[in-house]
């Protein structure tokens, strides 16, 4: 068996490497410990999208890859100092914005620091409500990241 520690996020790129353990016949793998066939392949995000861990939002993120057909890959967050599932920071943004849309006042004036008794409430708060969607859309993604998971 053999397993080696990737980082995702060098290159944005998932590979699966193989060493003396396997022999290798185009898109196929045999493991010469169990002798079954494996699959090759490579798992691209592209460079502006990497690889986060799901539940802290890390960038510090590795995978390890089992050597042997049946067994697990690994995935591990160096934040968190567990294991944990890996997901897209495209994924995890739409996560967070459905997240972001859910709030009530009381969390949006504790978040954005926008007083709601500011703006008038003829129209249902709207205007207090743009001013913290204006809040939130004028943050990078690590921003909102951040935000979320502080306070989801």
């Amino acid at each position: 068996m053999i397993t080696e520690q990737l980082n995702p996020n060098d290159d944005n790129t998932i590979r699966q490497y193989f060493t003396d353990a396997y022999e290798s016949d185009g898109g196929l793998c045999f493991c010469n410990t169990c002798c079954e066939g494996q699959d090759f392949h490579v798992l691209n995000a592209p460079e502006e999208d990497p690889w986060r861990c799901a539940e802290c939002g890390s960038l510090d993120v590795e995978f390890t890859e089992s050597g042997c057909i049946g067994e697990d890959n690994d995935y591990w967050c160096s934040n968190c100092e567990e294991h944990s599932k890996q997901v897209l920071e495209s994924e995890l943004m739409q996560t967070i914005e459905k997240w972001w849309g859910g709030n009530d006042f009381k969390t949006l004036e504790r978040i954005t620091g926008i007083r709601q008794v500011d703006y008038d409430p003829a129209d249902g708060f709207q205007a207090f409500v743009d001013a913290c969607h204006w809040w939130w859309n004028g943050k990078t993604n690590d921003e909102k990241i951040s935000i979320y998971f502080v306070n989801q």
